[in-house]
């Protein structure tokens, strides 16, 4: 059995730099080797890394078991199809791809590569998501109808491609898919229906959806845990923010006899109104992102899959790429037209 998993991240930006220090971090993992265009050497070297400006040249290493992606949205796929035919293993950050096309191929060359693929939907390991998400499970506000998510911020400062719709699909893709993936996770399967309605903002020159609100409607007799039969999930976000407003969230899971609430900034607690009354529990502060890391590195060296597959990314990004659809003709899309 592999007992440290030798790896290469792609990208050094924020995400890039975050799982980085995480695997120098990982009792069972080894930051070998870095990609980035930017002027990172020194950095890289100080963390024990090789330092690669050519992203084949790094993949194409024999003493790497695992890449870690974290680049822009549109080189996704070539990145992964290569390092999947390499015979690596890939932890991918969201979302997959820009198109459901390349998504898709992604998603099958990973099941035909026989290696890990991990998505980075870091909600799956954010300790409040997952404590919404239990006393939701245990009935505590009786059956679950309706989830509201909602994320608020200043645009992404650490690149103008955000902005191009061709390459990020702008806020929704880039920001929406988080409480989407989560919502699909809740209710444990796909929308029978999206739609959505965006408000264009100019960004470095562009005109583009900054703001969006996204309603996927469920059939909850497709869901087969007994407390959850969610029929709507509403997913706002917003890149509108000024630089001095604070990044923010809230999730709301109503009930038929009762409410739970989180939102950030605030102390990490879960707010549970129900019929006994208001209960506030605290203490969800783990690191979400060494969360992710690590259900990979053991996901590499146990055979397993990891907690979010590559399928759960690919759907992840269909549901994203029916409310760019949805916000662009003023029509729902269907689950016929999602698949």
């Amino acid at each position: 059995m592999m007992e440290k998993v030798r790896c290469g991240v792609m990208g050094f930006g924020f995400m890039g730099k975050t799982h980085a220090l995480n695997l120098v971090k990982h009792p069972n993992a080894s930051l070998d080797a870095v990609f980035s265009l930017g002027d990172d050497r020194a950095a890289v070297e100080k963390m024990g890394a090789s330092f690669h400006e050519d992203w084949h040249e790094m993949i194409e290493r024999d003493d790497l078991d695992a890449i870690v992606i974290a680049t822009p949205t549109f080189t996704h796929g070539d990145i992964t199809l290569e390092a999947l035919e390499q015979g690596k293993h890939v932890f991918l950050e969201k979302p997959m791809e820009r198109t459901v096309e390349k998504s898709r191929m992604i998603m099958d060359a990973s099941e035909k590569a026989g290696v890990q693929l991990a998505m980075g939907h870091v909600l799956r390991f954010d300790p409040r998501y997952i404590g919404l998400r239990q006393k939701a499970f245990t009935g505590s506000i009786g059956t679950v109808k309706m989830i509201r998510c909602t994320r608020r911020g200043a645009p992404p400062s650490w690149g103008t491609w955000f902005f191009d719709e061709v390459k990020s699909g702008t806020v929704i893709l880039d920001l929406s898919i988080h409480d989407i993936d989560y919502i699909k996770w809740m209710a444990g399967s796909m929308p029978r229906k999206v739609t959505a309605m965006a408000s264009m903002l100019d960004f470095e020159g562009r005109r583009v959806q900054g703001i969006s609100h996204i309603i996927m409607e469920f059939e909850p007799r497709d869901q087969i845990e007994a407390n959850i039969k969610i029929e709507l999930g509403f997913a706002e976000a917003s890149w509108g923010a000024s630089s001095t407003f604070p990044f923010s969230t809230l999730v709301e899971i109503s009930g038929n006899r009762g409410l739970i609430e989180s939102s950030v900034p605030g102390n990490h607690s879960l707010d549970i109104f129900s019929e006994g009354g208001h209960q506030v529990e605290s203490n969800y502060r783990d690191d979400a992102y060494s969360l992710e890391m690590d259900d990979f590195i053991r996901a590499v060296i146990g055979g397993r899959p990891p907690k979010v597959t590559a399928r759960e990314g690919f759907e992840a990004v269909q549901v994203c790429l029916a409310a760019l659809e949805s916000a662009r003709t003023g029509s729902s899309i269907t689950l016929e037209e999602i698949s």
